[in-house]
């Protein structure tokens, strides 16, 4: 009942996992990474020790040795799924045959995806060919799981999604480690705002070109308007984003936060002043 990616971006130091489910509160169970060891998923009756043992292996042991050793040990590996990468990129994955149809992996460079109880293996095959675009760590990760589930991803249906990543710069804690670290337990719509989530904690965290207010002003005027507020300052300060805007300038994810929040009724029961 779950699909998930697990990947690095070598360029920028990131490793991570994403991960959709008909599952409540799968970024519970499945999603493990350490920065400087790797990353795992592990699902499909998710031996939950197999993140936290998993990553302390992968401090000396490559992905396969990895597996290996937690399966060893597991009595009830054949119901187990799982997918791993170490620190140089090489990846392994493990669907047990009791796992449920359609269950399987797809192993690429720097990634692997796996997923059990599926419609189909094009739901890992649209996920895969996500992961070989040209295309930023965090969008590629994010379009995977909406190719996953456009292609028709958990046969039972959608009910959460998270996405885990860790980097050597970009920590949204000082020395933390972890870039990105979110969750949607339960929501109708579990990838989709997946997506708009990490737009904002982009925005948040890690928004560093800049644009100039008044070329945006028209765009900018009518979001504020609509939103219920009186400013572009008092609209920041009441979203956290405050530190992306000076009087002339707007950071360019936090602008696309503005205009993406003026188009949905995400904040509508929050007080616009």
């Amino acid at each position: 009942m779950t699909y998930s990616v697990v990947a690095m971006d070598p360029a920028q130091e990131l490793v991570g996992v994403a991960v959709a489910s008909r599952f409540i509160a799968v970024g519970a169970v499945v999603p493990w990474v350490r920065h400087g060891a790797g990353a795992i998923a592990t699902q499909s009756y998710a031996n939950y020790s197999f993140g936290p043992d998993g990553l302390d292996l992968l401090s000396d042991h490559s992905a396969k040795e990895t597996l290996k050793i937690l399966l060893d040990k597991d009595p009830q590996r054949e119901k187990r799924q799982v997918g791993i990468i170490d620190s140089r990129g090489k990846v392994a994955s493990f669907t047990g045959k009791e796992c449920l149809d359609y269950a399987g992996s797809i192993e690429g460079k720097n990634f692997t995806v796996q997923g059990n109880i599926l419609t189909g293996r094009n739901v890992l095959e649209s996920m895969a060919s996500e992961m070989e675009m040209d295309l930023p760590f965090i969008d590629r990760m994010i379009r995977a799981l909406k190719a996953g589930e456009a292609a028709g991803g958990d046969s039972r249906g959608k009910q959460a999604a998270a996405i885990l990543i860790a980097g050597k710069t970009l920590e949204f804690v000082d020395s933390s480690r972890i870039v990105m670290d979110i969750r949607v337990d339960d929501h109708p719509e579990p990838v989709r705002e997946l997506e708009r989530i990490s737009k904002v904690w982009q925005a948040v965290h890690w928004d560093s070109s800049k644009l100039k207010i008044a070329d945006n002003s028209r765009e900018i005027d009518l979001a504020i308007r609509k939103l219920g507020f009186t400013s572009l300052k008092d609209w920041a300060g009441a979203r956290g984003l405050d530190h992306n805007i000076s009087d002339t300038e707007i950071g360019s994810k936090t602008l696309d936060s503005l205009i993406s929040e003026s188009k949905s009724n995400t904040y509508a029961i929050l007080p616009g002043k």
